[in-house]
């Protein structure tokens, strides 16, 4: 990975190794609420497939 902005209007770079300012985008903010979004919604597939998962094994003893 060479390149990484956060949104915040930091520039890192891994090799070799630096930070630096730019300008903040906003669109990171809108593109980081669209991922928190999606990964909680695979967390709640997540835990009703881990729950008839486990209620079929209970069902099944």
């Amino acid at each position: 990975m060479t390149y990484f902005n956060d949104g915040l209007g930091w520039h890192v770079e891994t090799l070799p190794f630096s930070i630096s300012r730019i300008e903040p985008k906003p669109i990171a903010f809108v593109n980081a609420a669209l991922m928190t979004i999606i990964v909680l919604m695979l967390a709640r597939s997540a835990w009703a497939g881990f729950s008839a998962w486990r209620a079929r094994r209970l069902t099944t003893r």
